[in-house]
């Protein structure tokens, strides 16, 4: 699988035009489930707290998420201010508008920029290397944090 990735990673556009994204996304995604196990072990159970959690509009200010698993969650306008999300796995988690001011993000797996993008958070928000403060995020007329 990883050979096939990095030659895919490799190719022209007009190649990677003709993938068949729902085939190569079947065989990745439970690589990436078991890679998200064993990083999380011991991971806490919950029924609030799983793949594809409805917690749109949720309060979840200050909650400790870290090792859950939030992959598909739906987390649309929930409140994340001062959450830590330690080793807590979002992939393909909906984050837009979740207020993330506040909260610590730097142990998240599969945190994309998009996700972030998509959300809003202030200069106290940790995100992990590798991605950046968006520009629209609220910084109270102070610097944004480099980390």
């Amino acid at each position: 699988m990883l050979v096939e990735l990095e030659r895919l990673a490799k190719s022209p556009a007009s190649q990677l035009a003709e993938v068949v994204i729902s085939g190569l996304r079947g065989r990745v995604g439970p690589l990436l489930g078991r890679v998200s196990e064993q990083y999380r072990h011991p991971a806490p159970t919950s029924r609030r707290f799983q793949p594809g959690a409805q917690l749109l509009g949720a309060g979840l200010a200050r909650h400790d998420l870290s090792r859950h698993c939030l992959r598909s969650a739906l987390l649309i306008g929930a409140d994340l201010r001062g959450a830590t999300l330690n080793r807590t796995d979002v992939l393909g988690a909906d984050l837009r508008d979740a207020q993330l001011a506040g909260a610590d993000l730097r142990g998240a797996i599969f945190l994309t920029q998009q996700q972030v993008d998509a959300a809003q958070g202030d200069r106290d928000t940790r995100l992990p290397a590798g991605l950046k403060t968006p520009d629209h995020w609220d910084w109270q007329g102070g610097n944004r944090r480099v980390e």
